[in-house]
């Protein structure tokens, strides 16, 4: 018979594996749209001046 805490280590390092590759992405979506801000920013300045 398995004891009450069997498989509890695989779970919480499951968990955190899970939760590192979230804020990856996170830090990824947040680069990739402030990265298209700057670019837009830069294109409608350009278009502005004369």
């Amino acid at each position: 018979m398995a004891t009450p805490g069997f498989g509890l280590p695989e779970a919480y390092m499951a968990r955190k594996l899970f939760m590192e590759k979230r804020k990856k992405c996170a830090r990824e979506d947040e680069e990739k749209s402030t990265q298209m801000k700057i670019s837009t920013i830069k294109g409608a300045s350009e278009e502005i001046s004369y």
